[in-house]
């Protein structure tokens, strides 16, 4: 691992990251056909807390009621570590392939993050957005 860094383009202030680098994950290949790992930053709120991802940062300041510059900064830093948005999803909703196209993450507007579209169906407690996560088409 890395040392901590800050970057307040990418983070709000005072928070730091780090450049994790995952070796050999299983199911993650080059167009070669070789496994790769997967980079994606380990975060550090103010006073020290950290998280194993920008993910998971976000869950907490949104739960913590951190201000909401701060949330939208960890909402624009979820792009550059590997989450995509689509229009077919609710705003501030994100998602990733998982080694095959057809296996999926998807992480809700308060941060939750749900491992296929049926989990995320069954779990969200607003049901307006099942018609989006239904409509999601990778």
């Amino acid at each position: 691992m890395s040392s901590w860094s800050t970057d307040e383009t990418v983070y709000p202030k005072g928070w730091k990251y780090k450049e994790v680098e995952e070796s050999g994950r299983k199911g993650w290949k080059n167009k070669e056909g070789e496994e790769l790992g997967e980079s994606h930053h380990r975060i550090m709120a103010p006073g020290g807390m950290s998280f194993a991802s920008v993910r998971s940062a976000l869950e907490h300041a949104i739960r913590n009621k951190y201000p909401e510059s701060d949330i939208a900064m960890l909402r624009a830093a979820m792009i550059n570590n590997h989450w995509k948005t689509n229009e077919s999803l609710p705003p501030n909703w994100f998602f990733k392939t998982r080694g095959s196209q057809n296996a999926i993450s998807i992480v809700d507007h308060e941060g939750k993050v749900y491992q296929s579209r049926e989990e995320a169906i069954s779990k969200i407690s607003d049901k307006s957005f099942v018609t989006h996560i239904r409509n999601l088409n990778i």
